[in-house]
């Protein structure tokens, strides 16, 4: 998980440990009054010992979860691209395109548009191109991750498709981390080579 997941994660187990630490207090001290052990102690020095144990312990706790609340985003995260490539094409895009995409249920999801699967072909882009004109896509959507889910990355494998059939695509948005591309090809259109 992020680090916004983590932190849930970690201020879970914190909140958990309080409430265990709050049930054994309450079950060591009803335990503990209930049978009193025979001791050279005086008892009010076995009471200020546990109160002081468990405070100690119960101190830690909250410290502890005041520094993972600390920790938690002020500000929301931002979309991931997927997200927002989806949204811009729901705003932007005809209702009855086809887009093609390589993370198909997110950008379904906010686009509500027919998507089709980006793969990831980068040797032969006549494949690619045959596939965007058989099932007549209308959209391509192109983005740039850290760390691709599927080698080559998109980039690689529109840079491709993009060189072979340079009039084939027209950019229609530019964004931080994605780039939508409307498809322009005539059925007689052929690859540069």
């Amino acid at each position: 998980p992020g680090n916004a997941g983590q932190a849930k994660l970690s201020s879970a187990v914190w909140l958990l440990s309080a409430i265990l630490a709050v049930v054994l207090i309450l079950r060591a001290s009803r335990l503990g009054f209930a049978r009193r052990e025979e001791t050279n102690w005086p008892v009010n020095l076995l009471v200020f010992w546990r109160v002081l144990l468990y405070g100690g312990a119960f101190f830690l706790i909250v410290q502890g979860l005041a520094a993972e609340f600390a920790e938690l985003p002020q500000r929301p995260l931002p979309n991931p691209p997927d997200v927002d490539a989806g949204l811009w094409l729901r705003s932007h895009v005809e209702d009855d395109s086809i887009v093609m995409a390589s993370d198909v249920p997110t950008v379904f999801h906010y686009s509500q548009k027919k998507l089709v699967w980006f793969p990831p072909i980068s040797k032969n882009p006549q494949v690619l191109m045959d596939g965007i004109r058989r099932l007549k896509v209308g959209y391509v959507v192109e983005v740039y991750r850290a760390k691709p889910y599927y080698l080559p990355p998109d980039q690689a494998c529109f840079g491709s498709l993009e060189a072979a059939y340079p009039d084939a695509f027209q950019l229609a948005f530019r964004g931080d981390k994605f780039n939508i591309f409307r498809v322009v090809i005539n059925p007689g259109t052929t690859a540069n080579r």
